[in-house]
């Protein structure tokens, strides 16, 4: 991994001016997100930091168990404590994503607070550059953990055991357990690395992936049996859940993070899609794709959106149906390119 030590030196030098640093992820902040956000409080409170953790949404409950989480602060629920952090803080420190308006409703109070300093920690396509003073980007790189960790390293920050944790459950969730194509032979170096501060593996994969609530065991059988289609003669499967089943199955954010991944256990099946009702009309889409389909172009062509090669996501106002009449109609056309 090659990162630039002008940027490094220039992150050191902020580092050097700033007291009261708050850490902000995307909404609907997923495993690399949060691991990040848990790494860098960690590494900054050792070193006498004033620390904030400002998440847009709620983070899912899989995810609570990491060291530090009781400091996160959701903004939806805390809007004027949270503007009041925000005032008081010297740097902002913005993780796993790629431009300011990932973090929804935050977005606009974000972007008032022009003379802060700020760091932008990201992996994915497209990033913002004028989003922050100074901008790390790769997306080469399998996580923003991953990408964190060689930062806080080169930095000079001690990778406590905590931390390892928090940046091991980031690789892990963010690259599909270390099965997907961008799994490059560093992040397995990194793991080692990680493994030999002491964490404890089968506590993280157990708080990650078995520590499921039964009303989310029930919401998974009854989008399974019931709601799971396969597109006719295509390599296409998706599911998707009305604001009214997620209701009768208590939903809670997590509760379907894996769930897009299982249609492609199907024999033949290349490109799955969960499609979820949110509020307003808002559809939230989840994409994954096999092997050469870079579904992230699709997510950003018809439907807001972006992510990795493979896996991707994205957003729409309109109903659940015609959302997916469009998914539809535009997943064939994409597909012909690909001679499938």
């Amino acid at each position: 991994m090659k990162l630039e030590e002008t940027k490094i030196e220039q992150l050191r030098g902020l580092l050097s001016k700033a007291k009261k640093v708050a850490i902000i992820p995307h909404k609907d902040p997923d495993g690399d997100a949060v691991g990040a956000c848990m790494a860098w409080l960690e590494a900054l409170q050792n070193n006498d930091y004033e620390v904030d953790v400002i998440s847009p949404t709620y983070v899912p409950a899989n995810l609570r168990w990491m060291k530090g989480y009781e400091k996160v602060i959701v903004f939806d629920e805390n809007e004027k404590s949270v503007e009041q952090i925000l005032n008081k803080a010297d740097m902002f420190l913005f993780l796993d994503f790629n431009n300011i308006s990932r973090t929804g409703n935050l977005s606009e109070l974000l972007r008032t607070f022009k003379k802060k300093y700020s760091v932008l920690i990201d992996h994915h396509l497209d990033p913002d550059k004028d989003a922050a003073d100074i901008v790390f980007s790769d997306i080469s790189i399998s996580s923003t953990c991953e990408l964190c960790y060689e930062i806080l390293t080169r930095v000079g920050f001690k990778i406590s055991v905590n931390m390892a944790e928090a940046l091991f459950a980031g690789i892990i969730t963010d690259t599909g357990k270390l099965s997907y194509s961008s799994s490059h032979p560093e992040v397995y170096r990194v793991v080692a690395d990680l493994i030999e501060k002491g964490i404890n593996k089968e506590k993280i994969y157990h708080e990650i992936y078995e520590n499921t609530k039964l009303d989310s065991i029930r919401l998974i059988g009854h989008a399974l049996r019931n709601k799971l289609e396969v597109m006719g003669d295509t390599p296409v499967a998706f599911i998707s859940l009305c604001k009214k089943e997620l209701y009768q199955y208590n939903f809670q954010s997590g509760d379907t993070e894996d769930l897009v991944n299982v249609p492609l256990t199907i024999k033949g099946i290349v490109v799955s899609a969960l499609f979820t009702q949110k509020k307003n009309g808002l559809i939230k889409i989840s994409l994954r794709s096999k092997g050469n389909i870079p579904i992230n172009e699709f997510a950003k062509k018809y439907f807001n959106g972006g992510g990795h090669y493979n896996a991707a996501g994205g957003e729409f106002y309109d109903k659940l149906e015609n959302v997916i009449e469009i998914f539809k109609i535009k997943i064939k056309d994409f597909l012909k390119k690909y001679k499938i």
